[in-house]
């Protein structure tokens, strides 16, 4: 499929539309660490000229004031320009503040700054499998339901509270993308960055280490989007031949798994739509969804009788076809209904880039016949 930031977008988006700090995706700084690449697609072909004539060597790591070195790695995520991580600073640091006495100082959020900038990784509240719910921490007295969740550096050991290994670098970086789609090393022998070899079956190539996951968008059923109150409006008993039928129906979700790429409506009659998306939630049941619809057959030569459906014969002069059926993807690759429960609950599917199977959308709540 398609390559696409699998974002979790209702952090995304306070730093990118409301944040504090004024920082695009595009900067060299905190809080992303993006990066200039150069023209080259390919990172195995991101490189510079080396010292001594040397060809290739490792990009620049920017670290803040002028730059005039030409493509960089960018400043490592959210580590403030200037700032260590030190025992004293451990990671989130007010790096501006009325009060001169607290800069450097740890933070939990900027109003900890005085009217200044609370910048860095720092520990958040973890879950059992390691997948941070966003809230920043101090301690796990800060984080909600502390039997579930706990205070600490993203995989933090008591050997090593403050890691710089790969592993830990792609766990902050799945706090803010729920995807890695590749890992690259410098070979110092090579002169060039190589692919780390299959890293998502388990190999230890890089050190990412045998727990690594590059990809948790599939964790978790709670997130995947709901489609609810899919409601037959305008009579659903057609008088021969037909008629047009109004569809309403809502659809929530997690925030931070939105756009929702796709709709689709079986209409159970051999006609499936789908709409491409983005598209937001509709959860509110008077401000819903809404798809309209022609169901027909075919008549005796009087025009008065079903002698076929669309899709099977008529029976007794009728067609009746069923429920139509709804059916989302949210952009992390969740369809909403699937499986034997279906219109007993929501039983979402990860498809990842897959299509989800509108056969298998939830039901509304009348049959449409024609008659």
């Amino acid at each position: 499929g398609v390559v696409k930031e699998k974002s979790w977008l209702g952090r995304l988006s306070n730093w990118v539309s409301n944040n504090i700090l004024g920082f695009g995706k595009q900067t060299s700084e905190q809080p992303y660490g993006s990066f200039y690449p150069p023209k080259s697609s390919t990172p195995e072909y991101w490189s510079k000229p080396g010292p001594n004539d040397r060809k290739d060597a490792p990009l620049y790591v920017y670290s803040g004031g002028s730059f005039d070195f030409g493509p960089s790695a960018g400043t490592p995520w959210s580590v403030p320009v200037g700032s260590a991580i030190t025992p004293q600073a451990p990671g989130r640091v007010c790096v501006s503040s009325t009060n001169s006495s607290i800069l450097g100082k740890e933070c939990k959020t900027s109003s900890d700054c005085q009217g200044g900038v609370c910048s860095g990784v720092g520990k958040f509240c973890y879950n059992q499998q390691g997948i941070s719910n966003g809230t920043a921490c101090k301690g796990s007295g800060d984080c909600p339901n502390p039997n579930d969740f706990t205070c600490s550096y993203p995989k933090e050991t008591e050997e090593s509270p403050f890691a710089t290994t790969p592993g830990v670098a792609i766990d902050r970086l799945q706090q803010l993308f729920a995807k890695v789609y590749g890992v690259w090393k410098w070979s110092n022998a090579d002169g060039k960055y190589e692919l780390c070899d299959a890293y998502e079956n388990g190999s230890i190539n890089c050190n990412l280490g045998d727990d690594f996951t590059a990809d948790i968008s599939g964790t978790g059923r709670d997130n995947s989007a709901s489609v609810d109150d899919v409601t037959v409006l305008g009579g659903n008993i057609l008088a021969v031949p037909g008629g047009k039928v109004e569809l309403n129906f809502t659809v929530n979700g997690s925030a931070d798994q939105l756009p929702l790429d796709g709709i689709w409506i079986d209409w159970q009659d051999g006609n499936v739509e789908y709409f491409k998306g983005p598209f937001g939630y509709k959860p509110n049941l008077a401000l819903p969804y809404k798809a309209y619809h022609v169901y027909t057959c075919y008549t005796n030569e009087q025009g008065n009788q079903c002698v076929a459906c669309t899709n099977s014969p008529a029976v007794n002069g009728q067609c009746d076809y069923g429920t139509p059926l709804v059916n989302v993807k949210n952009h992390w690759g969740w369809c909403s209904n699937t499986g034997p429960f279906r219109g007993q609950g929501q039983v979402s599917q990860w498809v990842d880039e897959a299509d989800c199977d509108p056969a298998n959308g939830t039901p509304a709540d009348k049959s449409v016949i024609i008659e």
